[in-house]
């Protein structure tokens, strides 16, 4: 788990009218203006009272979980905003202009985010949903299906996922870019210079994880050449490989 802190310039929202009445305050819907969002790897959620952290902290198939699932949450959309993740006290990743609608009626129904967002100079659109967040929290498999779409890359993912202390993910990966060159280069990776690395689209099963990318039953195409195997891309160190 990680610490999150949001900031923002403007709150507006739509409160549930029933909860009032017991003393409950309940958004139906909110919107951020200019958020400041910071997500600190090494650190501690602030408090344990979140609907979220609670069902995070629930053991599969408890009372407790069932409790927790059915916290009612709402619609949160994200203006011009900000985030910044830190590992270790710095600064490691930062994305800029975020324009997003998170969807997300209870804990345990499925949530969708729809929006487009600027990451190291590129701009681009984001749909991701996932079927089980309540479960995919407590490190148990949920389906997840997410679309990226930038300039110099498109990403297409289907297959199942887990969060919390060790994110994973399974599934189908699909991509496909015109200049593969610039796309290693945005991931900061090392290129054997000779290599032209132009349109490029790959097809094949992926286990991804905090370290990084496995790829079996691979069908690439790069510069009119067709290749089959495998692949990893690693992040144990500060540079990719």
């Amino acid at each position: 788990q990680a610490a999150l802190v949001i900031k923002t310039e403007n709150l507006t929202g739509q409160l549930r009218w029933l909860p009032l009445l017991t003393g409950r305050l309940e958004l139906r819907r909110a919107e951020l203006l200019r958020p400041q969002m910071t997500v600190d790897i090494d650190g501690k959620p602030m408090t344990k009272a979140g609907a979220v952290v609670r069902a995070a902290d629930a053991k599969p198939a408890t009372p407790e979980a069932v409790k927790a699932d059915r916290a009612r949450l709402g619609v949160v959309s994200f203006i011009d905003g900000s985030a910044v993740l830190r590992r270790g006290g710095a600064e490691i990743e930062s994305i800029d202009h975020i324009d997003a609608t998170l969807d997300w009626p209870t804990v345990s129904s499925p949530a969708a985010l729809d929006g487009a967002a600027t990451w190291r100079g590129q701009r681009g659109t984001i749909a991701l949903w996932v079927a089980r967040p309540s479960e995919a929290l407590r490190g148990e498999a949920s389906r997840l299906t997410l679309q990226l779409k930038a300039p110099i890359l498109s990403v297409s993912a289907n297959g199942e996922a887990t969060f919390g202390v060790r994110p994973q993910f399974k599934g189908r990966l699909v991509a496909s870019t015109d200049q593969l060159r610039d796309v290693v280069q945005l991931l900061r990776g090392a290129i054997p210079l000779p290599l032209a690395l132009g349109p490029a689209t790959l097809d094949a099963k992926a286990d991804a994880g905090a370290k990084g990318v496995d790829l079996a039953s691979v069908q690439l195409k790069l510069d009119n050449s067709s290749y089959e195997g495998s692949l990893s891309w690693r992040v144990d160190d500060e540079r990719p490989q």
